[in-house]
């Protein structure tokens, strides 16, 4: 099930985005929410991905334009993969890590990552909260304010809720994003950078 689903994803991102190099490909693959916890320093994505475009090659389904080093549909076939935007919008799973019964989390809107990887960068506007309740009810609260559906790309689990965020906070204090809606806790990075910086607070 796992392989016949990335195989529709690369076809509809070829399909509607165009040709694409591998880089770019695996990017805006790991972009999709449903794939997004298995990222966080997880190369075997890659290959995963990587092996899926040969497959896909080998099939005929689509080309590898060596002198322009891009993937695209074959001349004249309208690749129709089983796909729907709740592929785009809906998240399986994310990563957790850390121990403790409070949580700080790094969300975002579910076609932020996704619009990024599209636009060749690797950040995208994320909230950086935190909670000493069940985060499942406070994204409860989040959602309510929010029309688009949120992602959580990373979970915390700590003593010291306050202190983290504070921290994560400071780090990125550059890459704030004034004008987010309420509060100063959006800012333009990615849940790694989040993620890197909670080892070096550890």
């Amino acid at each position: 099930m796992l392989v016949e689903q990335l195989q529709n994803q690369v076809e509809w991102v070829l399909e509607t985005e165009g040709p694409l190099s591998t880089i770019h490909l695996v990017k805006i693959i790991n972009a999709f929410p449903a794939n997004t916890h298995r990222t966080h320093g997880d190369s075997s994505s890659e290959v995963f991905i990587r092996s899926t475009l040969n497959h896909l090659k080998e099939n005929g389904k689509i080309v590898f334009d060596s002198q322009k080093f891009v993937w695209q549909k074959v001349d004249g076939q309208t690749l129709a993969p089983k796909i729907d935007a709740g592929q785009i919008t809906n998240q399986s799973d994310h990563v957790k890590i850390g121990q403790g019964p409070e949580t700080v989390y790094c969300i975002y809107k579910s076609l932020s990552r996704y619009r990024a990887a599209i636009s060749g960068t690797n950040r995208w506007p994320i909230k950086i909260g935190k909670t000493k309740r069940p985060l499942s009810r406070r994204l409860l609260e989040l959602k309510t304010s929010s029309e688009e559906a949120l992602v959580v790309g990373l979970e915390i689990a700590t003593d010291d809720s306050h202190a983290l965020e504070a921290y994560i906070h400071q780090k990125l204090q550059f890459c704030r994003i004034e004008n987010q809606g309420a509060g100063f806790e959006w800012f333009w990075s990615n849940d790694e950078q989040v993620h890197d910086h909670y080892r070096a607070w550890k």
